[in-house]
């Protein structure tokens, strides 16, 4: 077994990636990818990002 941590981040500034919640309506402030490094070194097997800058569209 392994842990999976999901991730769903939206691009706020060119290189620059802050984790959504609630359907990608709700900006936390939280850096994803200094986010994954943490998860990463805290242990977790998979990391499973869903970016949120197109979600819903065609």
């Amino acid at each position: 077994q392994c842990i999976v941590v999901a991730i769903d981040p939206k691009e706020v500034a060119p290189g620059k990636w802050e984790i959504f919640t609630h359907g990608g309506r709700k900006a936390t402030g939280i850096d994803a990818i200094e986010y994954a490094k943490k998860v990463a070194a805290l242990g977790a097997g998979e990391i499973l990002l869903t970016s949120m800058d197109r979600d819903g569209t065609k």
